[in-house]
């Protein structure tokens, strides 16, 4: 076979190897369109449903239905394996349910200490105070405008249930001077005394969490020689007179 003959077979091999692998890529883009296109055709929209059940509109009136398909996975082949109006309930009780945060992450993650150029970074301050039996939780939230307090334990779940107040530039204001004047920036960050030859109960925590997703924490507790800073206390009253409304 000459180099010339050679050459073309060769080149139609190519071709025909190319010609080949456009019509499997055809092929498979058109099996994804076609599933695609499936997938959308069995989507389960409010009106399919209402035509092909006993169920109106009114049944779904406070009721994201999008969110509800999602929920409980529900599409044109399988919804009629489910009681809806069961399903819409049960929804409704799910939508009821009261959404917390946790906060908990602001302790365990704290590092360091709060220096004056952090104030206006500052998002959330938490302040925990407990002596003898009473306990107080204060949690204010800028980055949700809202202030949080409760005699409970609502670090690590907290709800609208214990919001006292809708937070303002002004209360933002408030609390920085309080801060500035609690001489926090020169605070360490554990103070541990003791409760021994006493019947009384003190511990206390503050902690703050930056714009930045920093944070920081200043906690102590017993109830002498903790060398716990007098303006702590200053601190806590003027917060808590403030902010439980």
């Amino acid at each position: 076979m000459t180099k010339k003959c050679l050459c073309l077979v060769l080149c139609l091999v190519f071709v025909g190897l190319a010609a080949a692998g456009c019509a499997n890529a055809q092929s498979t883009q058109k099996e994804v369109l076609q599933e695609e296109t499936d997938n959308m055709e069995k989507q389960l929209t409010l009106d399919y449903l209402i035509s092909h059940s006993d169920l109106t509109a009114a049944d779904f009136e406070n009721v994201d239905f999008d969110a509800f398909v999602a929920m409980y996975d529900l599409t044109q082949e399988n919804f009629k394996e489910y009681y809806l109006p069961d399903l819409i309930e049960m929804y409704h009780r799910e939508m009821a349910q009261e959404r917390t945060v946790d906060y908990s992450d602001i302790f365990t993650q704290a590092q360091g200490q709060i220096r004056e150029e952090d104030f206006e970074q500052i998002e959330v301050l938490i302040v925990e105070y407990h002596e003898g039996t009473s306990n107080h939780y204060l949690i204010l939230d800028f980055g949700e405008g809202k202030a949080f307090g409760s005699s409970n334990d609502i670090v690590s779940a907290c709800g609208e249930s214990s919001k006292t107040a809708e937070l303002s530039a002004d209360d933002k204001q408030f609390v920085l001077d309080a801060l500035r004047d609690s001489g926090i920036t020169g605070w360490q960050n554990e103070y541990i005394g003791s409760s021994e030859n006493t019947t009384g109960h003190l511990s206390w925590a503050v902690g703050i969490r930056l714009s930045s997703g920093a944070s920081v924490c200043y906690h102590g507790h017993g109830v002498t020689d903790s060398g716990t800073p007098v303006a702590l206390f200053t601190l806590q009253e003027s917060l808590a007179r403030h902010f439980d409304k």
